[in-house]
């Protein structure tokens, strides 16, 4: 699985690179919306997490998310 993480609004995204939609969205998780889908130039445009408070938080999303889908 390929998995991007980036800022959205301050808070980490989860981004799904192999999860390609029918209308070539990818899927996407955050705490805010949850499962969407969003355009890969969208993804491109938001920052990588570079603070040590923003990539703890995406840590923490993908923890989050691994307990949510346990395989």
């Amino acid at each position: 699985m390929k998995l991007q993480i980036k800022i959205e609004d301050g808070a980490p995204m989860l981004f799904f690179l192999d999860c390609v939609n029918n209308d070539k969205t990818i899927d996407c998780f955050s705490l805010k919306t949850e499962h969407v889908t969003a355009s890969r130039a969208y993804m491109r445009k938001l920052k990588s997490p570079e603070t040590a408070q923003e990539k703890n938080e995406a840590w923490g999303l993908l923890k989050y998310y691994a307990d949510l889908n346990p395989f």
